[in-house]
């Protein structure tokens, strides 16, 4: 099997590559073949439904030979301050493209700029659209100022459906050279991947690059995943320590808060027919208070989800 990371070898590199998102597809093909692209773009939805993967695709079919020298990817979830907007950003979107007509410059993650630093890169893009493209990501929408997202237009990604994603992963699969045998067996439970996963296609590569390279090791690992569930009726049962114990598990084998929480949404409101209706609407209240702040916590995830669990013993000791 190939060595190197399975998401990049799966990584789209034209736009007829790009996992669903058709509504984007369409316009960007429109642009390519007119040659002539919006002033800046934004591109909103959950982790892994291939937004940063677009902008790169954007970058290349627009810039050709130019990519390397006039293409330029921020993560604005590290650099989010001011100051980097005002020194870093400022000079790269004034300084005239090396090779293109247009440099493109990809805000990655830019729900994480603090107010300040959106306002600056609002003035930014305002007076740079001519020398550049700007592309911004975010996985919240409501986090990024509306004079931003009125400068772009704006797309929504969507988790991918479950016929699409499992081609897509039998297609990285025939890349990284997984061998037959394994890669029929896997593919029986690609479509279950797909939909545990909430469509989070990243998360499902990174899962099977992790797997050893045996028939039965999807299905085993698949298998894992009830964890989740389980921790969904020990928080009706006030099992608050078991609850814990699951969303670590979950942590340990690579899903993150954003997966977990939103796993859990799912199998809690699979409950509601239970004598605990009334009950699950608190839990969904402590649900939906994390949910607020899931994108700036400053602590890691399994700091996050312990928070939550705290959260929910202290609303619900009126039941015991």
């Amino acid at each position: 099997m190939m060595q190197g990371s399975w998401n990049a070898e799966g990584r789209p590199r034209e736009i007829a590559e790009i996992v669903g998102q058709p509504e984007f597809i369409k316009d960007a093909k429109g642009w390519i073949e007119n040659d002539s692209y919006p002033e800046a773009l934004f591109f909103v939805g959950p982790p892994g439904t291939g937004k940063t993967s677009a902008a790169r695709v954007i970058g290349m079919t627009m810039l050709g030979e130019g990519y390397d020298c006039d293409f330029y990817e921020c993560n604005a979830s590290d650099d989010r301050g001011i100051d980097f907007i005002r020194n870093v950003l400022k000079t790269i979107a004034q300084t005239s493209p090396h090779i293109s007509e247009r440099k493109v410059i990809l805000l990655d993650e830019a729900d994480g700029l603090t107010p300040a630093a959106q306002d600056a890169a609002r003035q930014i893009v305002e007076n740079n659209t001519k020398n550049c493209l700007f592309i911004f990501t975010a996985n919240d929408g409501s986090k990024v100022r509306k004079a931003i997202q009125s400068r772009c237009v704006t797309y929504l990604f969507k988790p991918v459906d479950v016929l699409e994603g499992s081609e897509h992963l039998r297609n990285v699969c025939k890349k990284v050279m997984v061998p037959h045998s394994v890669l029929l067996r896997w593919s029986e439970f690609f479509p279950r991947l797909v939909r545990q996963m909430n469509g989070d296609l990243r998360a499902c590569v990174n899962m099977l690059e992790a797997l050893n390279p045996y028939e039965d090791a999807l299905e085993r690992k698949i298998g894992d995943l009830g964890m989740i569930s389980k921790a969904s009726m020990s928080s009706l049962t006030s099992d608050y320590m078991g609850m814990r114990l699951h969303f670590h598990k979950a942590v340990d084998i690579g899903r993150d808060r954003t997966f977990v929480m939103r796993s859990f949404y799912q199998n809690l409101s699979s409950l509601f027919e239970m004598d605990e209706e009334e009950r699950i609407w608190d839990v969904l209240r402590v649900y939906g208070d994390m949910m607020t702040i899931i994108h700036t916590w400053p602590d890691n995830d399994y700091a996050f989800l312990d928070y939550f669990v705290a959260k929910l013993e202290g609303e619900l000791k009126k039941y015991e």
